[in-house]
């Protein structure tokens, strides 16, 4: 009898399903659905049993044998299974490493132990439910949804670590506390919640994106909070699944009403919202608006009227005002490390650049360095300039040790509560009693409390809007929308910019303003959500080999697609930002579906991709290793 294994582990795509034969004294008590331990290479690894079938004996040549059953329980739903394997398929990467994350840890010694387990009837669904969205505007409201959503056993999917305080208060007089589930608990804990999770209580589960896997079918409601999140995407290593687009390919199946939420809809969703894609308390149209007109709104401040004014310092009239003739505690918003951007000759306009990256090196005052925050090149710093000898070297572009440096300088009685918190802050310090000011990039937003400021500045809104990336001008929208919700009209919110003429800004007052515009602009230039978009890139040990790889496989899939699939257009090969990475050059090649064949189309096309190429179906950057 010859059995087919699924590897519960990351394993090329050639041997995602591996056949082995079954030993005598297995062949009464092997079954499909049990966990085994079989030899792999040089070693044994542990697989699910797929399926049985007998076969001659002729054919049993150079096949191994199964070594020993490890949990004669099955703990996982077949049918599911098959539709984890259809997930695999569009991420390119082993079914086998999907179905590890729906299982307990593989610990032998208690799965061997296990003498009962009640599986779960797998009810599949006819059709596709509608996605229910709800938006709210403030926490009560944000509470009040949760509390209300929550039926029956329930698993709410939250982006980032510290939302889970948040959605701990909520539930905090519930009769079954919410268990949480994340990765970083130890093996014991993981162990004792997932089963946890297979009792009958109507409990609430709390996760992080990995918790899209674990086995859906057990929830009654799932809820993707603070949706519009970059964090919901899984973007740093294989596989890069979006818990959206897991959902999506999932939710036919499943029994659960699913819920997307958040006090910032993502600007797909708002275009679901508009098309009816999902369902909503009203029907948005060119007169129906999601949002009511503001009431309050950020004070902005036009940067070229103070250059005209003669201010040439990094901080509006209006800000100095702040900090020298009130008490107010502040928050400084600048999403750029080190003290100046780059470094400069005025003589021949040479800029300090990364020999690798070929991106500007950032001054680091504390350090006396210049550094690559890239791949972290660095070389010392020097006040001549080294091609062409000059001394006229002078600091360009504001980071963050700057700004700190000169509120310290300006006001050194309260130097000590004058706190910077940026990526390379692993203690977030306590705040004193009197006054305080932060100056903090994207590091700051999930640890502070904003409730507890009077103004929020933000700095650099222009340069984080300029970066070349589709999605760039909402995330900045995103960020503001942070601040908003979470000061909860405590603080008052302070834009210095170069361009008050920018849509954005102009929405703040109105903000379905900004979606449609966005949206108007996406589909000028085909993005998201008017076509399906996935990235694939190549990394090589120079930029010579890296481009031709990239050349040799843009060139053949080209050929191809004229051939065989005109659905499908691809750009590129496109140099990557940087183009230095993890030590390799790269090179992405971009294609772009339609909505309504992506399903299909990208399956195809990771096919005709070799093995040593990164998948990354609907990226939240283009350029971005």
């Amino acid at each position: 009898m010859l059995v087919e294994i699924l590897p519960l582990r990351q394993v090329p795509r050639a041997l995602d399903q591996l056949t082995y034969r079954v030993p005598k004294e297995l062949l009464d008590t092997i079954s499909v659905g049990q966990i085994v331990k079989v030899p792999f290479r040089k070693s044994f690894i542990s697989g699910l049993v797929l399926s049985l079938h007998s076969t001659d004996t002729i054919h049993l040549q150079n096949i191994k044998d199964v070594d020993s059953i490890i949990c004669a329980l099955p703990l996982l739903n077949q049918e599911y299974v098959l539709k984890l394997q259809e997930v695999a398929k569009m991420y390119s990467t082993s079914a086998g490493d999907l179905v590890k994350k729906c299982l307990p840890p593989l610990q032998v010694r208690k799965l061997k132990s296990l003498k009962s387990f009640h599986l779960p009837q797998y009810k599949t669904q006819k059709g596709k439910k509608k996605i229910q969205y709800h938006y709210y505007s403030t926490q009560q409201e944000h509470a009040n949804f949760l509390k209300k959503a929550s039926k029956g056993k329930t698993l709410i999917i939250i982006p980032e670590t510290f939302y889970k305080n948040t959605l701990l208060s909520i539930f905090q007089n519930q009769k079954n506390i919410p268990i949480i589930f994340d990765s970083s608990d130890t093996t014991k804990q993981l162990y004792e919640n997932w089963f946890a999770l297979h009792s009958n209580e109507s409990n609430i589960i709390i996760g992080l994106r990995n918790a899209v896997f674990l086995p859906l079918y057990l929830f009654d409601t799932i809820i993707v909070d603070y949706e519009h999140e970059q964090n919901h995407k899984h973007w740093d290593q294989k596989p890069r699944f979006h818990v959206k687009d897991v959902l999506d390919i999932l939710s036919p199946t499943l029994k659960a009403n699913i819920h997307y939420a958040s006090f910032c809809p993502s600007v797909s969703s708002y275009h679901s919202l508009y098309n009816d894609i999902f369902s909503f308390e009203k029907k948005l149209s060119k007169t129906t608006l999601l949002f009511s007109k503001q009431k309050s709104f950020p004070c902005i401040i036009d940067m070229k009227d103070e250059k005209r004014g003669k201010n040439f310092s990094f901080f509006s009239e209006y800000v100095q005002n702040l900090i020298f003739e009130t008490e107010e505690n502040l928050f400084f918003y600048l999403n750029r490390k080190g003290f100046a951007r780059s470094v400069g000759c005025s003589h021949c306009d040479n800029i300090e650049s990364c020999a690798k990256c070929h991106l500007p090196l950032t001054y680091f005052k504390d350090e006396k360095v210049l550094r690559c925050n890239y791949c972290q090149y660095t070389e010392s710093f020097s006040s001549t300039c080294k091609k062409c000898k000059s001394s006229l070297v002078e600091l360009q572009g504001v980071g963050i040790e700057m700004v700190e440096s000169e509120l310290k300088r300006a006001l050194p009685d309260i130097k000590k509560n004058i706190i910077r918190i940026d990526s390379n802050t692993s203690e977030i310090p306590s705040f004193s009693d009197s006054r305080n000011i932060v100056v903090g990039t994207a590091r700051a937003l999930g640890v502070i409390d904003f409730k507890k400021f009077d103004k929020i500045i933000i700095l650099d809104l222009d340069r984080q809007m300029l970066i070349p990336e589709y999605m760039a001008t909402e995330n900045m929208w995103s960020t503001l929308c942070f601040f908003e919700f979470f000061s909860q009209s405590m603080s008052k919110i302070i834009i210095q910019t170069h361009n008050t003429q920018h849509f954005l800004l102009k929405s703040l007052q109105e903000k379905d303003r900004f979606y449609r515009t966005e949206l108007l602009l996406r589909k000028e230039t085909l993005y998201p959500p008017y076509i399906a978009l996935s990235r694939y890139f190549y990394g090589g040990r120079s930029p010579e080999l890296a481009y031709q790889e990239a050349k040799r496989v843009y060139d053949t899939l080209k050929r191809t697609l004229t051939e065989t699939r005109k659905s499908v257009t691809i750009i590129g090969p496109i140099e990557m930002q940087p183009r230095y990475f993890r030590n390799q050059y790269w090179y992405c090649i971009i294609a772009k579906m339609t909505k309504e064949a992506w399903e299909n189309d990208l399956p195809w096309l990771n096919a005709h991709f070799p093995p040593s190429w990164k998948v990354d179906p609907n990226p939240i950057s283009l350029l971005s290793p």
